[in-house]
């Protein structure tokens, strides 16, 4: 607030009224100079501060996003392996459960990215006071980040589907042919969402390279089982599938013990 005062006397002449006007002029100029100056530096320090919270919170994606690149290729490793115990369950039916070719395994290791920061820095509006620029690359990261949360759900929601089965009998050996044919559409749902998932890793790999997630060619080459021979040459034993398990988790066991130790609260057990 300024406050402008009176004269203490009226002008004796035109000299002294423009005098008068002129100090009130300048002195109006050096306060709303000095208030832009204060705002400027407010703004300033302002984009500092958020800078410095988008940095950490890229670190913590980047690790993030590796948990879930491990965690993809292990849902991956386990999906098909699950996929050729139910179609070789389809084709040999009466198997006990000891002759059948590996057992079912069902994984969901994911994390949600961090987004609090940049939401932050979009509701105060400090955004507008960042080079066009630097908001446009934040925006792609944060865009990139946003799909692969919704396809994290969506493959949250398939894999609670595919494992109902599971609250009943969970011997498969015990399913009827129609609740096999049942389980294997929710299976191939699910690898579909882990496949979307991939694909949202990927992508946000191309578009941020120091993002290390999956590459193009890694995707292509797990691909998508479609047709019986190819689901059946998955694997061919359960040696195979534990073997391939095992590489597996062998390397999420490495990224989650990484997580958990920059993320005590959250990391599981």
């Amino acid at each position: 607030m300024l406050d402008v005062h009176p004269a203490h006397h009226a002008a004796n002449s035109w000299k002294e009224f423009f005098v008068h006007i002129a100090t009130i002029v300048l002195g109006l100029l050096i306060a709303v100079g000095l208030e832009q100056t204060v705002e400027y530096f407010h703004h300033l320090r302002q984009v500092a501060e958020t800078r410095e919270i988008l940095c950490k919170e890229r670190e913590d994606n980047r690790q993030r996003m590796a948990y879930n690149t491990a965690g993809f290729r292990l849902q991956a490793a386990g999906l098909q392996n699950n996929l050729l115990i139910l179609n070789y369950v389809k084709r040999h039916p009466g198997t006990p459960p000891e002759k059948l070719p590996g057992v079912m395994t069902w994984r969901y290791n994911t994390r949600s990215p961090a987004l609090s920061g940049w939401m932050t820095a979009q509701q105060t509006g400090v955004t507008a006071l960042m080079p066009r620029e630097e908001v446009a690359r934040n925006e792609v990261i944060y865009g990139y980040l946003a799909q692969i949360d919704a396809a994290r759900d969506t493959l949250m929601q398939s894999f609670s589907n595919a494992t109902r089965y599971r609250s009943g009998d969970p011997d498969i050996t015990h399913m009827t042919p129609s609740q096999l044919e049942d389980e294997l559409a929710l299976l191939e749902d699910e690898m579909q969402a882990n496949w979307a998932l991939g694909v949202k890793l990927s992508d946000l790999r191309a578009a941020v390279p120091d993002f290390d997630t999956i590459s193009p060619q890694e995707l292509n080459a797990l691909g998508l089982a479609t047709t019986e021979d190819e689901k059946a040459s998955l694997a061919a034993a359960k040696a195979l599938t534990d073997a391939r398990l095992a590489q597996s988790q062998a390397a999420f066991n490495k990224v989650r013990k990484d997580f958990a130790a920059t993320h005590p609260a959250t990391a599981p057990e």
